[in-house]
C-alpha cells in the first residue's frame, strides 16, 4: 500500500509537469502582493499568498488525470499508511496538491541561482496554453474559484521554471547507476518441498521416507534437465515447466531477482553457486532447510529486467536528492509551514 501512496505523489509531480509542458524559463521578480480576503487564501508560504484559484488549477489537473488512470471509484478508496490504518485517496490527494505547490514555489525561489531564463517565445507559448486551459474550464470553475488566464499562466510559468531548476540541479551532479549495481538475474527453481502445512497453517516436516523420495525425484529431475529448455522448442524433449508438472511441483517457478534478493531468499552459498553458473546450465541437487532445489540458469544478467531496475534505481536516487535539497530550501524559506496546520481548510474545502 505504501507503494501506492508513493506512486500517487510521484505521479502528481509528473502529471502537472507533462500537462503544463517544460520550457527553459527565468526567474521573474516577485509580484507585489495583493491583499486578499481570507476566504480566498488557502495558505501563505514564504510571504506569498496562494489563492483558491491557483490551488484549484493544481487540484483539478491531478484529479482529472487520476480518474482517467484509476476510474471514478478511486476517490472512495482508503489506503493504509505507516501513520494511519485507513486514509482516503481523496485526503492523500489534498495533501499531495499542497506538497506540489510548495515544491514548485521552493524551486522557483532558486531560479536565479541556476540562470533559468524566460524568452519572449516562451512567454507567447505560455499565454496560448493558458488561454486554451482557461477555455476548457466551466463557468462555475471560473466564477467560484476566481480563475483568470493570468493565474493559469502564472502556474504554468512556475511549474516550467521549477522543472528547469530541477534539471540544472541534477546536471550539476549527474546521477549514474551502473549496470552491475542494477543487475537482475533470471533462473528457474525446481523446488521439492520437504514439509507440509496442516489446516491450522502449522509447518509439518515430511517423514524420513517421504523426504528420501523427494531427494530421489530431485536427482531424477537433474537428468531430465540435461535436455530441458525454457523456450517452447519443438526439437527439445522436455521443458523445465514440464519437469515441474511431472513432479507436481506447485511452488516451483521462474524468478528474476537481484543478488541481494537471492541472498535474502536462499542464502549466501546458493547465491554464489548461481553466479558461478552459465546461461542454460543447471545445478546439482541443493538442500535448504525447507527441501531440495534444482536450479536452471536462464539469464545471469537479464537485460530487460536490469535496464528496468537501473531506471527505477536512478529515479529513486533523483527523488531522494531532490527531496533532500528541496526540504533544506523549504526550511530556509518558511520553516514554520506545515500541513495541515498552515492550511486554511475553510478555503481549501471549497475546492473539493
Amino acid at each position: 500500500m505504501n507503494d501506492i501512496v508513493n506512486r500517487i505523489k510521484l505521479r502528481t509531480q509528473t502529471i502537472i509537469l507533462m500537462l503544463l509542458l517544460c520550457f527553459a524559463l527565468t526567474s521573474c521578480g516577485k509580484e507585489e502582493q495583493v491583499e486578499k480576503k481570507d476566504d480566498t487564501i488557502v495558505f501563505s508560504y514564504g510571504g506569498e499568498n496562494i489563492t483558491v484559484g491557483e490551488a484549484y488549477i493544481y487540484y483539478l489537473t491531478v484529479k482529472e488525470n487520476y480518474e482517467a488512470l484509476y476510474g471514478d471509484e478511486v476517490w472512495t478508496m482508503s489506503i493504509a499508511t505507516a501513520e494511519d490504518a485507513g486514509v482516503s485517496v481523496s485526503a492523500l490527494l489534498r495533501e499531495a496538491v499542497i506538497d506540489e505547490i510548495v515544491r514548485v514555489k521552493t524551486l522557483v525561489a532558486h531560479a536565479k541561482d541556476y540562470d533559468v531564463e524566460l524568452t519572449d517565445a516562451d512567454t507567447k507559448i505560455l499565454e496560448e496554453q493558458a488561454r486554451e486551459f482557461y477555455n476548457g474550464l466551466t463557468d462555475d470553475d471560473i466564477g467560484r474559484m476566481e480563475i483568470s488566464e493570468e493565474i493559469i499562466a502564472k502556474v504554468m510559468t512556475e511549474c516550467s521554471m521549477a522543472k528547469s531548476v530541477e534539471d540544472a540541479l541534477l546536471a550539476a551532479e549527474p546521477i549514474e547507476v551502473s549496470l552491475e549495481k542494477a543487475r537482475m538475474t533470471t533462473f528457474y527453481d525446481l523446488y521439492f518441498n520437504c514439509y507440509e502445512t496442516n489446516n491450522s497453517g502449522d509447518i509439518i516436516p515430511l517423514s524420513e521416507e517421504n523426504k528420501k523420495k523427494q531427494y530421489e525425484n530431485a536427482v531424477d529431475a537433474c537428468g531430465l534437465l540435461t535436455t530441458a529448455t525454457i523456450e517452447n522448442d519443438e526439437e527439445s524433449e522436455i521443458r523445465v515447466e514440464d519437469v515441474a508438472t511431472l513432479y507436481k511441483l506447485e511452488m516451483s517457478g521462474e524468478y528474476t531477482y537481484s543478488p541481494e534478493q537471492i541472498k535474502k531468499t536462499y542464502g549466501e552459498d546458493i547465491c554464489q553457486m548461481l553466479y558461478s553458473m552459465e546461461n542454460g546450465e543447471h545445478s546439482t541437487v541443493v538442500e535448504t532447510e525447507y527441501g531440495y532445489h534444482v536450479f536452471k540458469m536462464i539469464a545471469l544478467t537479464d537485460e530487460d529486467a536490469t535496464m528496468s531496475k537501473k531506471a527505477q534505481m536512478t529515479n529513486d536516487l533523483i527523488n531522494e536528492r531532490l527531496g533532500t535539497v528541496i526540504e533544506e530550501w523549504r526550511l530556509q524559506i518558511d520553516k514554520e509551514f506545515k500541513y495541515p496546520d498552515s492550511i486554511n481548510m475553510d478555503a481549501y474545502d471549497a475546492i473539493g
